[in-house]
């Protein structure tokens, strides 16, 4: 039954993946594996490990997705930390000429369909290539898109009917706005900085499919989630980079 799919060569019973899913469902902004770890009673890495296999399968069924209509798009960048320096006591001034590493941050792009689904693609940089490559896989022609005021989105005009918000003046125009947009971004800031702390760049792409599934399904009972994501790891095939550590914990 489970042979080829996410949940192929498991090692914990059906009641604990379940409560898994439950667990994962039910945070509303997400949940650290130290946390399901405990609530479920399995080993930490082992919730880590089957949180990215459910990330990764919403990642899968979600990256075909086409948007239409009306659709609002900003990007954010994430990820990165930058550990502090070892600069002394108090009242010690610091080395200035070791240069502060930079963060590796990349960003988060977000299409955002009024009253439909959301869509993230993890970019570089917000360039015109980028933005231009992912409109041309996820928005439908013919439907308009909202936007600030960024160079990137000039090109659009060649290919969409398109409007932008100057966000230096206002932040609604009339239908003329990107809240929906913004208002994903701040809720995956809170998760990154209230759930996670850190989110690898690496790994961002499952971070971000997994908020704008949250998104999309903010409005549907947990009950019905749950069983749609065992539906979709059931329908996905095995992983090839989420594999290992199922062994069942002591905490219980």
């Amino acid at each position: 039954m489970t042979a080829g799919t996410q949940f192929n060569s498991r090692k914990i019973t059906f009641k604990r993946i379940i409560a898994e899913i439950t667990t994962f469902v039910l945070n509303a902004k997400g949940i650290s594996a130290i946390h399901a770890s405990r609530t479920v009673g399995l080993n930490t890495k082992t919730s880590f490990i089957f949180n990215h296999k459910i990330r990764e399968t919403i990642a899968i069924k979600r990256g075909d997705l086409v948007l239409s209509g009306e659709v609002e798009q900003d990007a954010a960048y994430y990820g990165g930390h930058v550990r502090p320096g070892n600069t002394g006591r108090e009242g010690l001034r610091p080395d200035k000429k070791q240069p502060k590493k930079l963060p590796k941050k990349r960003a988060v792009f977000v299409m955002r369909e009024r009253g439909g689904n959301t869509v993230t693609r993890v970019i570089e940089s917000e360039t015109t290539e980028e933005i231009l490559a992912a409109n041309a896989k996820h928005v439908a022609p013919g439907s308009v898109i909202y936007t600030d005021e960024h160079k990137a989105y000039g090109a659009l005009h060649a290919r969409y009917k398109t409007y932008h918000v100057n966000h230096r003046l206002e932040y609604v125009n009339g239908r003329i706005h990107t809240n929906g947009a913004e208002g994903f971004h701040s809720r995956m800031r809170r998760a990154e900085i209230g759930v996670y702390h850190r989110i690898s760049s690496h790994l961002l792409g499952l971070y971000s499919a997994e908020m704008a599934y949250r998104e999309d399904r903010r409005r549907v009972d947990d009950a019905s989630q749950v069983w749609e994501v065992i539906e979709m790891m059931l329908a996905t095939p095995v992983s090839r980079v989420w594999t290992g550590r199922w062994q069942k914990t002591a905490w219980c």
